[in-house]
Order: structure tokens, then sequence, then C-alpha cells
């Protein structure tokens, strides 16, 4: 049986047949700009296909307005590109890989957004995130803590991931794309039945993050959580050029790199 340091299909064909049967590993694979540019195009080409009945409902304009907001401060820029994505990564593909500090991460990450959630924006003030923040360190490491004394429902923990991670892995994707649905300023009762059709393009991204998390580690699902949130946000605000310039520079650079060959010393 192949091991994750062991294939040789392309990343997306590996990408799908991972899919069929996603393993928990511990084993990671190197991250290249060649990887990074095909899932990148891979995250694209599978959300112009799931975004398609989107844009029919939004033609008939039978869904509600869109409650994103966009990045007109450079405070927002920031939250959306980089803050946003790295708590979502936190929250829904960290604990793929079960340990004591991811589940503590995981713990104090979910105590911080609960209390700011409890708050009205209007009204969050830097003291009160501040306060936040330590309850979320407190919760970390009653967490932690609480983890290591109870060594053998960790060891429980551990043991029912590996026997359930299949399931695991598709609900983190799903529960990913469920949490957009807030995206909508009002939800209909009709619009959960439909709920499938209108968070396809995030159920999409989020099987590719889901998939570069385990194949190479967070950081890099984070990576390419982030550029996409960016290159999203430069379209927004009508800088579109942009992103191509990105695109033609990290073409070249890959080109470059595949035919640099050392000198020998």
């Amino acid at each position: 049986m192949k091991t994750l340091t062991e294939k040789s299909e392309s990343p997306m064909t590996d990408f799908f047949n991972y899919l069929k049967n996603p393993v928990l590993t511990d084993k990671r694979e190197k991250f290249t700009l060649n990887i990074f540019l095909i899932t990148m195009g891979l995250i694209y080409l599978l959300n112009l296909a799931a975004s398609f009945p989107l844009v029919l409902f939004k033609q008939f304009h039978v869904l509600p307005d869109n409650s994103i907001p966009e990045a007109t401060t450079l405070k927002l820029f920031f939250v959306i590109t980089i803050f946003a994505p790295l708590l979502e990564e936190l929250i829904f593909r960290l604990n793929l890989h079960i340990s004591k500090f991811n589940i503590s991460t995981f713990a104090g990450v979910s105590a911080v957004i609960f209390f700011i959630k409890l708050v009205h924006p209007t009204e969050r003030h830097t003291i009160y995130s501040l306060y936040c923040l330590l309850i979320g360190l407190a919760f970390f490491g009653l967490t932690y803590l609480a983890t290591g004394k109870f060594n053998f429902a960790m060891h429980k923990l551990e043991s029912l991931w590996k026997s359930h991670f299949k399931s695991i892995f598709h609900l983190s994707v799903l529960s990913f794309g469920l949490m957009h649905l807030s995206n909508f300023d009002t939800i209909y009762w009709w619009m959960l039945l439909i709920f499938p059709l209108l968070i396809a393009p995030q159920i999409s991204c989020g099987y590719v993050f889901a998939y570069i998390r385990m194949r190479y580690g967070f950081i890099f699902g984070w990576l390419l959580h982030c550029t996409v949130n960016l290159i999203a946000t430069l379209f927004s605000l009508h800088l579109a050029y942009v992103v191509v310039l990105l695109f033609v520079a990290a073409l070249i650079f890959n080109s470059l790199l595949k035919r640099y060959k050392p000198i020998p010393a």
C-alpha cells in the first residue's frame, strides 16, 4: 500500500485519490511552488463548477444580500486575508491531526470567538478584546493540563480519530461549508433545503485546504487559504491586474526553478 511519501501521481490526481480514502498519518510531503500553483488552479476549477447554481440564483434575485464586509481599510484587509483564514484553519482543520496541543488550541480559540461574539461589534473595545484573549489563554492552559492528566482518555480519543478519520475528514469540510451560510444577511427556511448548492464553492475549497493540511502540513493549508482570500479581495477592490501580474510572476519563477541546476562546488 502507498504511503504519503511514495506517491508518483500529479497533485491533482493525488487529490482526488486522497478524497476517496483520507488517511491519518504523521508523514508530510515537501510543499513546492509547483504544487502551490497546481492546487490554486484546482481550487478555481472546482469553484467555477460549484458556483454555477449561485450565479443562476443571483440572476433571478432570489438570494438575500451577502454580508461579507469589503476591505475598505487596512485593518479589514488584514482581517479578511490573514486573520480570518487563520481562525478558520484553527477551528476546522487543525484537529484533523489530533494532539494535546491542537485540542488545547482549538479550545482557546473557540473561547475567544465565543466571548467576542457575545458583544456587538460597535461595543468591542480594545480592553474587552484583551480580556477575551486572556480567557482564551486560560482555556488553552486548562485544556492542556486536563488532557495531560487524563492520558487514558487521550489515547482513546486518538484511537477513535484513527478508526473514524474518513468521517471526521468529510465532517470537517461540511462544517466549514455550513459556517459560510452566515455570509448571507438573512437565512430563509427554503435555503436550508438547498444548502449544498449555496455552500458548494466553500465545500470545494474546504476539501483542497483539508487535503493540503494533511499532505503538507497546517501552515501550507493556511497559506493557500490566505491566497484565495487575497485574490478575492483584490478582485473586489477592482485590482484584478495585480492578481494577473502575481500569477505571471509566479509562473516565471516556477519555470526558472525547474530549469535551475546548481553549479558543482
